[in-house]
């Protein structure tokens, strides 16, 4: 599975251009309601959006190599400095779950997944078959003879 599967920001271009400006105006606009992002780091969140702004909008014209490697790298750089600023700022109270569905930043899961309580204790055992191939035999701890659910080993 892709890291970046679960990712909430947008990896087509397209969509990080639409994301990038949603969050950078929606901080704009409610800053003042926030009062904990100093105006140094709103500038730089500024300063990043256009960079990424202006690397864009040059690949959006007839295709030359040199300008999408700019504009990959300028990617590479604002994505980074976006993901810490929305790390760093935007996480935490006074920012609301609504400012964040708001600005298309997913919230946390707050509700804890239910879980099965194992009593059992399970003992196992690791054997080197071939190269870059391990057998893993698990039990029930204490029993005598081996067997889980009738099968003599557990084997993955």
């Amino acid at each position: 599975m892709n890291g970046r599967e679960h990712d909430f920001i947008p990896r087509p271009d397209a969509a990080f251009e639409t994301f990038f400006r949603n969050v950078t105006d929606f901080v704009l606009d409610n800053n003042a309601r926030w009062k904990h992002i100093p105006k140094d780091d709103v500038d730089i969140l500024e300063d990043q959006f256009s960079q990424w702004n202006t690397a864009y909008s040059k690949t959006l014209v007839p295709h030359i190599p040199q300008l999408t490697a700019e504009k990959n790298r300028v990617r590479t750089t604002t994505e980074r400095a976006l993901r810490a600023f929305i790390n760093r700022f935007l996480r935490w109270p006074p920012v609301t779950d609504l400012d964040r569905d708001k600005m298309g930043i997913r919230n946390w899961d707050l509700i804890r997944t239910p879980h099965i309580d194992v009593t059992e204790v399970v003992e196992f055992e690791l054997k080197l078959r071939n190269i870059r191939e391990v057998l893993v035999n698990f039990w029930i701890k204490g029993q005598t003879h081996k067997t889980v659910n009738g099968l003599k080993y557990k084997t993955l």
